[in-house]
């Protein structure tokens, strides 16, 4: 096994609610390749049908969530007038995938799940079982126990590791192989079909996939065939801290949300590990999914 600094980073309390579907802008509209304006129903709320496993394009929607969309909950604070409220911020940069996430409140109080992802301006996915999910309201209040920040791999300084929880880190089939390290993925996707996020950070902030070229694009890259929950490889970009084209570098992406038909815009992707120096060595595995690495009651891929 992979040693890690986990026993030395902090766990945290963090109290996030349900993100009101409200809060997505409808004054807009998808503007498809074609110019066509459509309108989709987007982020936030609790996603009834729709989870980890499933086709990316499974629904008619923009880049919805699998679960529920959770933004932070606990008591108000003062704004930053430039970047919003720090704890809000917090929320998002603090909670990671797989951390344990349990229902404070109603009828459903006590029952655990998981934080799924995270998605720039979409706050943090949660995960449970589908008999809790179908009997959630949209009223229910979380606490997530927040760890991961700062996880590193002992004396390895050429690969970042961000956004995933220490003993999810462990669940993945990493392994050492030559002086680099194997990762189990579903594809192998190249940096120039990463659209917005580029030049953003990593942690807390998602990028996306380019799928608006259609049928091209799925058969050169298989985006198609993408699912909700896939771990993915991008190559010559570099991720360790932002992101930006860097010829041979290797990044590891979790697929966080639903595709979108906006020109330039997609599936949105979440870093968990990179290397600007080749250190990563992506392994083609068709069990590639963060359904198969949680103790939820999910489903095989299924495009």
């Amino acid at each position: 096994m992979i040693r890690t600094n986990k026993e030395r980073l902090p766990v945290k309390s963090m109290i996030g609610t349900v993100k009101p579907v409200g809060k997505q802008s409808f004054g807009f509209m998808v503007m498809d390749p074609d110019g066509r304006g459509q309108y989709r129903v987007g982020m936030g709320g609790v996603s009834y049908n729709y989870k980890l496993g499933d086709s990316c394009r499974a629904l008619v929607g923009a880049h919805v969530q699998p679960g529920v969309s959770t933004e932070y909950g606990g008591p108000a604070g003062p704004a930053d007038p430039i970047m919003g409220s720090p704890y809000a911020m917090a929320y998002t940069q603090y909670c990671c995938v797989g951390n344990r996430a349990v229902i404070l409140s109603g009828p459903l109080e006590g029952k655990a799940g998981y934080v799924t992802g995270k998605i720039s301006g979409g706050g943090v996915t949660l995960g449970f079982d589908d008999g809790v999910i179908a009997q959630m309201n949209g009223t229910e209040r979380f606490a997530v126990r927040a760890w991961g920040v700062g996880l590193e791999i002992d004396g390895e300084e050429d690969v970042a590791v961000h956004n995933l929880d220490p003993e999810l880190f462990e669940k993945l089939g990493v392994t050492r192989e030559g002086g680099a390290y194997a990762v189990p993925v579903k594809k192998i996707v190249p940096g120039l079909m990463v659209g917005s996020g580029v030049g953003g950070g990593v942690v807390a902030g998602s990028g996306q996939l380019m799928t608006d070229n259609g049928g091209e694009n799925d058969t050169l890259y298989g985006l198609g065939e993408l699912c909700v929950g896939d771990f993915i490889a991008i190559t010559d970009m570099d991720m360790t801290s932002g992101r930006t084209f860097w010829e041979g570098a290797v990044a590891i992406c979790l697929v966080v949300s639903g595709d979108c038909e906006s020109t330039g815009a997609g599936p949105h992707i979440l870093t968990v590990m990179a290397s600007k120096t080749a250190k990563i060595r992506p392994l083609a595995s068709g069990e590639a999914n963060l359904a198969n690495l949680l103790d939820l009651n999910g489903k095989e891929c299924a495009v």
